[in-house]
């Protein structure tokens, strides 16, 4: 029981002098952390979102300004006229 208390005061011991290794090996400049917090703030992040989409909305607006022009053109040549019909029509015309 002693022993199985010991070992656990040991781990947490190594655990501590681990943590203040590890705190101790990383120092920051000041860019660095207001880089940090500029990328991982939230509030920011958002406010350029909601730009990008302001200048998209202008964009849009602006090209509903511009005059829209539209052609249309349609050409049908017909090979395969019943000659018989229009024969009949002439004939009926004719006769009239």
């Amino acid at each position: 029981m002693k022993l199985a208390n010991i070992h656990k005061h040991y781990i947490a011991l190594l655990l501590i002098i681990g943590g203040f290794q590890s705190a101790q090996a990383q120092t920051w400049t000041l860019q660095q952390c207001i880089d940090t917090a500029q990328v991982h703030n939230k509030n920011l992040q958002m406010s350029r979102n909601n730009m990008a989409i302001g200048e998209q909305r202008e964009k849009e607006a602006k090209a509903n300004l511009i005059p829209k022009v539209t052609a249309n053109a349609d050409y049908k040549y017909f090979t395969n006229l019943p000659y018989q019909l229009l024969c009949r029509v002439c004939s009926s015309i004719r006769n009239s």
